[in-house]
């Protein structure tokens, strides 16, 4: 996770160390607080690219577990994940993320 937080792995190098992990509720939890401890830091363009791989994982995960504690977290992270882009726009990762099925589940959001 700090490689991809600080840009310098891969989406198919990521994928393979840490998308295991992020299938159990403790795993999701650790993505998590790594990001939120490096949220304040610039993100790289390998950064802004190669994160939502791993968050949407984690919403998948957030989902099969009905982990509501971890899924409110994961929203709020993502819209605190800002890049600069070269024309001088914010970009946010949630924009990348916001489509993922666990966003419109109303039931998850009211538990």
């Amino acid at each position: 996770v700090e490689a991809v937080m600080a840009g310098e792995q891969s989406p198919q190098v990521q994928e393979l160390a840490v998308l295991d992990l992020i299938r159990t509720t403790e795993g999701v939890r650790m993505l998590l607080q790594e990001v939120e401890n490096r949220r304040s830091a610039p993100l790289s363009a390998a950064a802004f690219e190669a994160l939502p791989t791993l968050l949407h994982a984690a919403l998948d995960s957030i989902e099969r577990l009905w982990d509501v504690w971890n899924g409110r977290k994961l929203m709020l992270l993502s819209q605190a994940l800002v890049r600069v882009d070269e024309t001088g726009k914010k970009r946010s990762i949630q924009a990348k993320v916001y489509h993922h099925g666990l966003w419109n589940k109303v039931q998850f959001w009211e538990d």
